[in-house]
Order: structure tokens, then sequence, then C-alpha cells
């Protein structure tokens, strides 16, 4: 009985002829011709939401030698996910880790799925772990430019993940997280 009301939900919402306000489905200011206000307005700087999930893997090398111990930790890994504007996406990430703070800087690089790539600075920390080794962190990622649509974009993204480290098992780090942001894409 649960799955014919199930299924009957499902196709209620489909013929319902509401767009869906999930990450590869257009919204309203990237289904609006180009000539339209709405479209015009974003593309000149107005802020527009930026969201999307993602999942990764990273690992990392500390400083030492020359400097032990160890005071950095350089990570680099790999990001797929969805966000607006993006849509399918991969990302790859550089974030040098202050060991006595916890504290990151780096970059993130996203490409859409057509090419078009999204430029980020980043800057954040650890502000949770659960012993063994699960650690959430938050960065805040300026955007700095890109190709494409994304050329001269400028905003700010919160990125929050939550991170499995395993480098005994050679795992490294097993990432899942969400962007939450605005972006301005200034063409």
């Amino acid at each position: 009985m649960r799955q014919v009301v199930l299924s009957f939900c499902v196709l209620a919402a489909a013929c319902s002829g509401q767009h869906l306000d999930s990450p590869t489905a257009p919204t309203s200011a990237t289904a609006a011709p180009s000539g339209s206000s709405s479209q015009t307005q974003a593309q000149h700087g107005t802020g527009l939401p930026f969201r999307g999930v993602f999942t990764g893997r990273g690992g990392g090398v500390f400083n030492c030698p020359p400097t032990c111990p160890p005071t950095s930790f350089t990570s680099r890994g790999t990001y797929q996910g969805t966000a607006t504007h993006l849509g399918a996406f991969t990302a790859a990430f550089v974030d040098v880790v202050d060991i006595a703070t916890a504290t990151s800087t780096g970059t993130s690089d996203f490409t859409a799925a057509n090419g078009d790539r999204l430029s980020t600075t980043t800057a954040g920390g650890q502000d949770g772990f659960t012993p063994p080794n699960i650690s959430s962190v938050r960065v805040l990622a300026t955007i700095t430019g890109g190709t494409g649509r994304f050329s001269g974009a400028t905003g700010t993204l919160t990125v929050r993940f939550i991170q499995e480290i395993d480098y005994a098992n050679g795992t490294g780090e097993v990432v899942s997280g969400s962007l939450d942001g605005v972006i301005n894409l200034n063409e």
C-alpha cells in the first residue's frame, strides 16, 4: 500500500507543471530568455543564490622534513557534485593547514559539465572533531572569476563538510559536504 501511495505522490508531483527546485533543474533566472530583465540584472552584479552538494577524496603530506616536527599539512583532492549555475561538476582543491590552529588557506577550482570553470580562494578551519578521526570543517570561499559564463564572476560561498581521515588504511580523506552562498555573474 505504501508503494502505491508513494507512486501516486511521485506521479502527482511530476504532472503538477511546477519546476523542481533541484540543482539540476533550471531556475527562472537561467531558464529566462537572454534578453529578459531578470537575466540582465543577474548578469550585471545582482547576487544569485548558489547552492550545492558534493562528495570526494583527498590526501596530503606534512612539511616534515624540512620542518620537524611538522607545522603544516598540504591537502589535495577532488570533489564531484551538483550545484546551481554549475549543474554537475568536478572540483580540484589544494589547502595548506596550519597544524597548531587547525585553520587553512587554499584554492578550489570547479569545472562544469560544459568545461566552464569557476575559481575560488579559501580560508577556514576545523570547527569540530569527533575522535578518533571525524573532522567537521567550515570554509569561506571567495569567488575570483573563471572561464566561459564565469569570467569576471564574484561572490562568496560557505563550504561545510565532514571528513573521515584515515591515512593508516590508505583511504586518506573521505569528504561529503555542501555549498551555500551568492554568485555575481558580472557579464
